[in-house]
């Protein structure tokens, strides 16, 4: 089968890169022929609310990839659906998570179609985290000529049936990152490396700061953990995208200078494995959700993690076995489990469980559910 794939590929950055990279991977390991086609311009930087989309340790461009794409320019979109019709793949796979894209997929997917190419979506996010008005029906008019959709979460699927009912869904959960296990280290040298106590009991809060992801949740459940123990530590790990000063101002009025570690940068890969070494638990503090990257990242680094029940995350965390769940937007609730998971000691059996647990978000079983919707046909 001749598949391509579209979205962000390197050298941008970010979760959707990583996943399409390692999709592609994955299909040509199956013996599956991948036609690539990326962004010469993913955006403006004026529109991009961080220092850059290009990523700092994958500078190069994927190999046979062709950068045609310009989200602001229609022309690159006629001409790249040109060029995919003449390639004539069975299928073009598009990832959908941002509404800025929508003139731009919508498009590419209606021009293919003409030829007869099939088109398959994987929703990251059916609607944007933070939304506008607009987004059900931009969201309704991008997504409509897809043959098929992969979902990674149940309410994605409700969300997307929604908006387009009847339509085939296949849910896959977000597939485990584990290319960044051979970079671990003992929790002792991450911890010297970042110059932290190795009797500080470190929580880590990994990725892009954004307001859904509500870390002034867990800045207020910090301030009762230090008043009780001042072995705790939040490591904060991720470029703020937004309001930076007001998370500053929070810890200023909580007094949590000295139990905070502020990272505020994009990390490269290299990286990951140091900051996730050095913790005990990865907090999830979410308001809200649909899935997320972190926890695969977390669970394929063998790293427990503590998360508001919202989204998809009750799907892939297992409730004392894997990590706990709480109430959203409830910092005593959160303080609550974060005391539990050290006063029952939870780290080490955790952390047995998620080595031993069935891979069921494997990159495999994605391949899987993509290829089925391609082979259903018309």
């Amino acid at each position: 089968m001749k598949i391509a794939l579209t979205g962000p590929l390197p050298p941008y950055r970010g979760g959707i890169s990583r996943y399409m990279e390692n999709l592609a991977s994955t299909l040509r390991e199956a013996g599956q022929e991948v036609l690539l086609f990326s962004f010469r311009r993913q955006f403006p930087l004026r529109f991009y609310p961080g220092r850059s989309d290009l990523s700092p340790d994958r500078p190069q461009r994927e190999s046979g990839c062709r950068y045609t794409l310009d989200s602001l320019h229609p022309w690159t979109w006629l001409q790249t659906a040109a060029e995919i019709r003449r390639c004539r793949p069975d299928a073009l796979v598009i990832p959908w998570w941002l509404t800025l894209f929508a003139p731009m997929w919508g498009t590419l997917a209606r021009q293919v179609r003409k030829g007869g190419v099939r088109v398959v979506y994987i929703c990251h996010n059916v609607l944007p985290h933070e939304r506008a008005f607009w987004d059900p029906s931009v969201t309704r008019w991008a997504l409509r000529p897809g043959d098929g959709f992969i979902v990674q979460a149940g309410e994605e699927e409700r969300q997307l049936l929604a908006l387009l009912p009847g339509r085939p869904v296949r849910i896959v959960h977000h597939p485990v990152y584990d290319m960044f296990s051979p970079g671990l280290v003992s929790k002792a040298d991450a911890r010297h490396s970042l110059g932290l106590s190795p009797e500080a009991r470190v929580l880590l809060f990994f990725g892009f700061v954004r307001p859904y992801k509500d870390l002034s949740n867990l800045l207020r459940a910090l301030a009762l953990l230090v008043r009780e123990n001042p072995r705790f530590h939040l490591l904060v790990v991720g470029e703020f995208l937004l309001d930076k000063p007001a998370y500053l101002r929070q810890i200023g009025e909580l007094n949590l200078s000295a139990h905070l570690t502020l990272v505020d940068r994009y990390i490269a890969d290299r990286e990951v494995p140091l900051f996730f070494s050095a913790a005990d638990v990865l907090t999830m503090p979410y308001a809200h959700i649909s899935q997320s990257g972190a926890v695969q990242m977390a669970f394929g680094l063998g790293l427990p993690v503590i998360a508001t029940r919202v989204g998809g995350l009750p799907e892939v965390i297992e409730e004392g076995k894997t990590g706990l769940l709480v109430p959203p937007q409830n910092h005593e609730k959160f303080a609550d489990a974060i005391r539990h998971f050290y006063g029952a000691g939870l780290e080490p059996v955790m952390r047995e469980e998620i080595s031993r647990r069935e891979k069921r978000s494997s990159w495999q079983r994605l391949m899987e559910a993509l290829l089925e919707l391609i082979r259903e046909g018309p």
